[in-house]
C-alpha cells in the first residue's frame, strides 16, 4: 500500500526548515536504492544489500540498525513507548519492536559487534500547554534509548524531539539515512 499525498492545504515553509536534516551518518538524500519499500506503524524489515527503507514520523520512533560491512540492516516503526505480552501487537511498542529487530538483523548475517543504530522520531505534535517533555514522542524516544543501552548497541545518529513531522529514508547498503521536516 503506498500512501496517499495529503490533500489539505499547509502553510508554506520557509526556506531555511525545508533543507533536509543532515544526520552524522549523510550529508545529503541517498541515492535511490534498487529495492524501495514504505514502511508502515506497527512494522519492522530487514534486509540485505541495496534497499532502501521510507517511512512518515509524527510521536513515533523509528530505530535503524545496521551492519555496513555487510550491507545488512533494518528498520521498526514502533507507536508505544511500553512493552507487550501480547504477540499480536508486540511491533507496536518500543522494546519489542526493537528487539525483534535485532534478531531479524542477526539472523541475516549481521554481526553484533559491527552494529550501530540510528534513532529517529518523537516529536510532540499536539501542543496542549502541558511540557513537552512528558509527551507520548519524548516518552518512545526515551524507550528506544533505553533499549538500545541495554542491548549495548551504540546511537551513532538521532534526530528526536520537536515539533514536526518527518520524512525518512533508510539505505541499508551503505547505512546512509536521510531525514527531513515534514
Amino acid at each position: 500500500m503506498t500512501p496517499r499525498p495529503e490533500t489539505r492545504s499547509r502553510p508554506a515553509m520557509p526556506r531555511s526548515e525545508a533543507k533536509a536534516l543532515a544526520v552524522p551518518s549523510s550529508k545529503s538524500r541517498p541515492r535511490d536504492a534498487n529495492v524501495s519499500f514504505f514502511l508502515h506503524p506497527g512494522d519492522l524489515m530487514a534486509r540485505v544489500g541495496d534497499v532502501q527503507i521510507v517511512t512518515i514520523l509524527g510521536s513515533c520512533i523509528a530505530v535503524c540498525i545496521g551492519d555496513c560491512a555487510k550491507h545488512i540492516g533494518g528498520m521498526n516503526h514502533f507507536q508505544m513507548p511500553g512493552d507487550t505480552a501480547n504477540k499480536k501487537d508486540s511491533l507496536r511498542f518500543g522494546p519489542s519492536a526493537t528487539r525483534a529487530l535485532l534478531d531479524q538483523v542477526l539472523k541475516l548475517g549481521a554481526k553484533r559487534q559491527r552494529l550501530e543504530a540510528k534513532v529517529f522520531g518523537g516529536a510532540s505534535l499536539l501542543h496542549d500547554g502541558t511540557r513537552q517533555e512528558r509527551g507520548l514522542g519524548s516518552e518512545n524516544a526515551k524507550a528506544a534509548l533505553q533499549t538500545l543501552a541495554a542491548l549495548r548497541i551504540p546511537v551513532v545518529a538521532s534526530d528526536l524531539g520537536g515539533r514536526r513531522a518527518r520524512k525518512l529514508i533508510y539505505r541499508i547498503e551503505d547505512g546512509s539515512v536521510w531525514v527531513r521536516p515534514i
